[in-house]
């Protein structure tokens, strides 16, 4: 029954996805955080068993993360069309998204895409410290574990899938918003290698 919950809610999940307006989008979301609510993953080894997929309560809370991080996504939009951060900062929408991303590194602190957002919204709300941090800690996740070159190739794209590609998207532009924000406050020292990472070779500044 467990391993059949997870089978399901990953389809919903892809349908939510598919969904052709948001309205239905965020309904399917929400089905999918309600059957998952309540697992947490404690570490990403969690992830890589040495074979096969993860047990179920890790599959559930990676469908939780994943799903409250699709919704803070989509109330980031919302926000947007408030007119966020040009007129506003705190609006219902922004604090909404916040809640879910939130919820997302709950159920899993390695959630980079959750983490980047929500590290989006403090800086644009001018809570520099708070982006810091938390582009700081998605910047470790950059050299976390992975599947091995051995692994069938089913579980190899489970795992591409929800898993490793999210999170090299996510590290990349944390890393260049991080090395941004050292600059911004004069931390060079710490802001040159991250800005080397990406080809920079001269600087203007100290």
């Amino acid at each position: 029954a467990m391993e059949s919950l997870a089978g399901e809610l990953e389809a919903r999940f892809y349908e939510a996805e598919d969904a052709g307006c948001a309205v239905d989008s965020v309904a399917l979301f929400r089905e999918v955080v309600a059957g998952s609510v309540g697992r947490c993953i404690r570490s990403d080894k969690e992830l890589w068993p040495q074979t096969g997929l993860p047990s179920e309560p890790t599959r559930l809370a990676l469908l939780h993360s994943a799903a409250q991080n699709r919704l803070g996504e989509l109330s980031v939009d919302d926000a947007l069309e408030a007119g966020f951060p040009t007129t506003t900062i705190d609006c219902a929408p922004v604090r909404a998204a916040v809640g879910h991303f939130e919820a997302a590194l709950v159920a899993w602190p390695g959630n980079a895409s959750a983490a980047y957002s929500l590290g989006q919204i403090f800086r644009d709300r001018g809570e520099g410290d708070r982006a810091l941090a938390l582009f700081a800690q998605i910047e470790t996740l950059a050299a976390s574990g992975g599947p091995s070159n051995d692994e069938q190739d089913s579980l190899h794209r489970w795992r591409e899938c929800w898993i490793f590609e999210p999170r090299r998207s996510a590290v990349a532009v944390a890393i260049l918003h991080l090395a941004l924000l050292y600059s911004q406050r004069a931390q060079h020292a710490a802001a040159a290698p991250l800005l080397r990472r990406f080809g920079f070779k001269l600087r203007l500044s100290p």
